[in-house]
């Protein structure tokens, strides 16, 4: 029907990193995808890439304020 085809399928990227915050540097040790598509649409386009970079960094400092507020 009309409808399946105007139905957006959910898609999800799941990063495993190293992050070595002397440089601010990311190694990215592992991607896994669940579409083709949005495997494409990241890895094929520099900006998405920084921003993913941006979305980790972003983050780990949030993770590492809380962790201070804590103590």
């Amino acid at each position: 029907t009309g409808d399946e085809k105007n139905r957006k399928e959910d898609a999800k990227a799941t990063f495993q990193y190293k992050y070595y915050p002397e440089d601010d540097h990311i190694e990215y040790i592992d991607t896994i995808y669940t579409h083709p598509k949005l495997q494409s649409m990241i890895e094929d386009n520099q900006t998405m890439m920084e921003n993913v970079d941006s979305y980790i960094r972003r983050s780990l400092m949030a993770n590492t304020m809380n962790l201070s507020k804590c103590r």
